[in-house]
């Protein structure tokens, strides 16, 4: 019935609603350990740039979250040449990536950081199973604890100046249909700048 299938609907937005959530309070938990580490302050990193939800600092009227939580399917059609995600670096600070379904997913390694301007970081040739690894480490049923991947965007890395070089993967072709979600931390606004260059006021 009508009603039924809105009952349904209602249940599995507020299932997003929850993952959404929990998996915001794993990255902004990630991005205050960086914090820490490069003796940022946190709160006023999240004050200048952090998204609506993060509560540092009041969202103007009409204000949409910049953040995201991504549901990807992937269909591995024998007749689609394609892969199904090319290798790329994610725009945000950080992205918090669950087990998928179907193990795809592939890293490359940073072998040197870039370190300052105009030099990018250098990586790896060699692409890496990095699902295998989570399946390692926990289990994703009921039974045990879910492991979590972190990785870190291209905004992290310009706020880093270079040091924490953003996480190149990608996708690569599987058997069978593959389901997987994320969710990107991104800043409110455009971050340019190494944090240091942010609080001297030479990057706007």
């Amino acid at each position: 019935s009508a009603a039924a299938a809105a009952a349904v609907a209602g249940d599995g937005q507020a299932a997003l609603a929850e993952a959404m959530a929990s998996l915001e309070v794993v990255a902004l938990a990630c991005f205050e350990a960086w914090c820490r580490r490069e003796e940022v302050p946190a709160r006023a990193a999240l004050e200048r740039f952090g998204d609506v939800e993060t509560g540092a600092a009041a969202p103007r009227a009409g204000t949409k979250s910049k953040s995201v939580l991504n549901l990807y399917n992937y269909f591995n059609e024998e007749a689609c040449e394609e892969a199904p995600c090319r290798e790329h670096a994610d725009p945000g600070l950080l992205t918090v990536l669950c087990r998928s379904s179907n193990a795809a997913l592939q890293v490359r390694f940073p072998l040197r950081p870039g370190g300052s301007p105009g030099k990018a970081a250098e990586y790896e040739d060699v692409w890496r199973d990095v699902e295998s690894e989570m399946d390692r480490h926990g289990s994703q049923d009921s039974s045990g604890d879910i492991v979590l991947l972190v990785v870190v965007g291209e905004t992290l890395e310009r706020l880093s100046a270079g040091t924490f070089p953003s996480c190149r993967h990608r996708v690569a072709r599987c058997q069978g249909l593959r389901f997987n979600m994320a969710y990107e931390l991104r800043p409110r606004m455009s971050v340019f700048h190494p944090w240091a260059t942010l609080v001297s006021g030479a990057g706007g």
